[in-house]
């Protein structure tokens, strides 16, 4: 079984920080960026082909959501419009590297609300 990336020693704190550092603030003369994300994860409780997904958004910008799943490793082609269908082998690694555990209706709640809900 695939080990979490905690169990490998690895830092998630120093993973986020340096990303983003690098991300916006390497070549920058200004001061640092205190960086707020919310990605939001439901539990996965959603079968799809004999496995169990969850739905991992943002209530902030599709940047921020794409940029997410590219440090957990989801390819940019699993985006759905409005979140990434995240599988339960990878729920943990996301909650890990910060994303929060939201009820299914909050979660699209806050989409809703975010301005950033696709389908209605």
């Amino acid at each position: 079984m695939k080990q979490g990336l905690r169990d490998q020693g690895f830092s998630i704190g120093a993973a986020i920080v340096s990303y983003f550092f690098f991300k916006f603030y390497a070549s920058s003369q200004t001061e640092p960026l205190i960086l707020f994300m919310t990605i939001l994860i439901d539990k996965p409780i959603w079968l799809f082909r004999g496995e169990l997904w969850s739905h991992l958004v943002s209530d902030a910008s599709y940047e921020e959501l794409h940029n997410f799943a590219a440090v957990l490793g989801v390819p940019r082609s699993a985006f759905q419009g409005d979140h990434y269908d995240i599988p339960e082998r990878i729920w943990l690694e996301a909650v890990e590297l910060g994303a929060v555990q939201t009820e299914p209706r909050e979660l699209v709640r806050r989409l809703k609300d975010s301005g950033l809900r696709k389908r209605p």
